[in-house]
């Protein structure tokens, strides 16, 4: 994800670079719970610089993955891993196009930071990049993963981004939107009544004069959901479809009026099992 960097110029000061790298697991178990997978998040962290003291020149980058430890076959498990490590380069976008997993895209970051401070001797903002996973769903064979991502490397503020992806873990595919759902005209008029109600716009209200970024004004939802408490939550990210100031937009849709309307086997035995 692309940032705008803004390098203001200070006094110079004596610049101390070191680095320093740790990995730390966190066991998670559900072993109580039928087609779940055991699990454990990895965090592998680096550091330049001196980030504790004020005014020195620091940069520190920290990604969560996750490490699947059974419950599925190791080929299931592989393919999960890799495509959330793929969903973390896609956010981090062009800075991230010779990464191929989370420890080259570390280097990658701390190395643009290096070349910036290299640069600019007088350059003293922190730099901070943060990726942090949590298991929102696993049980019935369907397991939803967060990804909460925020980085600060100058400018005004950070950057927040969250991206929710869903896993069937009888095949070990991914369950997208379009795959998940019967994307009809019904289907999407009923979300676009709730997305309306929330924002008090009327039926003929236009969604673009209105201050929402739709293409050619019509509505979508985004490949971005989880389900929770007999809710379906969307998520459009900052940009998205509105200014920064709008911050993370989210439209909850009862599972209650969206079940008619799901495709996938997983998401059907799940959403009946939490309406019961």
């Amino acid at each position: 994800m692309k940032q705008l960097k803004l390098y203001p110029f200070t006094l110079f000061l004596f610049i101390i670079v070191n680095a320093c790298q740790s990995e730390e697991t966190i066991e998670k178990s559900d072993n109580n719970l039928i087609d779940s997978v055991q699990y454990t998040i990895v965090t592998r962290s680096k550091e330049v610089g001196t980030c504790s003291n004020e005014n020195m020149q620091c940069a520190k980058i920290q990604i969560q993955s996750l490490d699947i430890k059974s419950g599925i076959t190791d080929q299931k498990a592989v393919n999960i891993e890799l495509d959330i490590i793929n969903e973390i380069l896609m956010i981090e976008g062009n800075e991230a196009a010779t990464a191929k997993n989370i420890d080259d895209l570390i280097d990658v970051l701390l190395d643009e930071y290096k070349n910036l401070i290299s640069t600019i001797k007088d350059y003293f903002l922190p730099w901070e990049v943060n990726y942090t996973i949590n298991v929102v769903n696993n049980n019935l064979g369907l397991l939803t993963v967060e990804i909460n991502y925020y980085s600060y490397r100058g400018g005004a503020h950070g950057n927040e981004y969250i991206k929710y992806v869903n896993y069937n873990l009888f095949d070990g595919a991914k369950v997208r939107v379009d795959s998940a759902f019967d994307m009809s005209k019904e289907f999407l008029s009923l979300c676009e009544q709730i997305f309306r109600k929330k924002y008090k716009l009327d039926a003929k209200s236009s969604l673009s004069e209105s201050g929402f970024y739709f293409n050619a004004d019509k509505f979508y939802i985004p490949d971005n959901y989880y389900i929770r408490d007999n809710l379906l939550h969307f998520i459009y990210n900052r940009y998205e479809i509105a200014p920064y100031s709008e911050g993370i937009i989210e439209i909850q849709v009862p599972l209650s009026d969206v079940f008619p309307y799901i495709k996938s086997e997983v998401l059907q035995a799940f959403v009946r099992k939490h309406q019961t």
